[in-house]
């Protein structure tokens, strides 16, 4: 007998007052399944990751948090994922299932708080942040379709990961942004070697904002429009080499047609968090 199971849809980082904009993401709530049908249903409904979470208090590591979640790209479970964090609490709030205020999920990286504004805003906590290897620019250039030159002069390209590993890859300008030519192939490869997530492509548009594109083809996404995990990083990245803002203002998903935007700031205790809204909730049925 098919079994029918209710995916919630919904646009996270969605720019205010905007049509088409915002990136979507999937989650299902109080169903029991398998790793295999929740990659089943994640392929199925294409988004570039799905959350699957139940109501019950978990415990990790003696602690206890208000859900659990798991979070699936289409080909692959992720520990993290920032997108659909902001669209999970959004769309819990405006399914009247949660009132605003802070929460916290349990997540393969963590358990993170994620806070709730009185005007449905969603604010997610970032893991510490590791900023690790710097990676010789030359492979990452060809990658991308672009010189060495046309990267950024003094900025390195660096693994960072507030909860995922990705390269930061800052470019001289937006006009360098926007000539990228992606090789899906060789970002597959190297992101493979280096065990990261993608690559995370941006150039520095003010003291405290920046333009992004963001490749994971490796997880079956060629680009996404908006990533709360990487922008993590990157709010970690700017303030380490920058140090001229705690809050910044990230757009995502532009040479997409989907432009999205995500914030980005340090609280008085250091800690990263990363936010924005999502709306334009719909339903999709996938059956088993």
């Amino acid at each position: 007998m098919n079994r029918n199971i209710r995916v919630h849809t919904i646009d996270s980082f969605a720019k205010i007052g905007e049509v088409s904009t915002g990136n979507p993401a999937g989650f299902v709530l109080n169903e029991t399944l398998t790793e295999l049908e929740m990659r089943r249903i994640a392929a199925e409904v294409g988004f570039s990751e799905t959350a699957f979470v139940t109501d019950c208090r978990s415990e990790q590591r003696g602690n206890k948090a208000d859900f659990k979640v798991r979070f699936f790209t289409p080909n692959e479970e992720v520990d993290l994922c920032g997108h659909a964090t902001i669209g999970l609490f959004s769309g819990l709030y405006q399914l009247g299932m949660l009132r605003s205020g802070q929460w916290t999920q349990e997540t393969k990286a963590g358990i993170l708080r994620v806070q709730i504004g009185e005007n449905g805003t969603v604010l997610m906590e970032q893991a510490p942040p590791q900023m690790t290897e710097i990676v010789d620019k030359a492979g990452v250039a060809k990658s991308l379709g672009l010189s060495i030159e046309e990267l950024h002069p003094s900025l390195p390209c660096q693994i960072v990961s507030t909860g995922l590993k990705d390269l930061l890859i800052p470019v001289r300008d937006v006009k360098v942004l926007e000539k990228i030519s992606a090789d899906d192939k060789a970002i597959s490869a190297i992101s493979e070697a280096l065990n990261i997530t993608g690559y995370h492509v941006f150039a520095v548009t003010g003291e405290n904002s920046a333009r992004c594109r963001n490749f994971a083809p490796l997880y079956a996404i060629p680009e996404e429009a908006a990533t709360g995990t990487s922008n993590g990083a990157l709010t970690a990245y700017l303030d380490y080499y920058l140090k001229q803002s705690k809050k910044f203002t990230f757009i995502q998903g532009v040479e997409m047609g989907i432009p999205s935007q995500i914030n980005g700031f340090i609280d008085e205790m250091g800690i990263i968090w990363v936010g924005g809204i999502a709306c334009h909730m719909g339903e999709k049925v996938v059956s088993l």
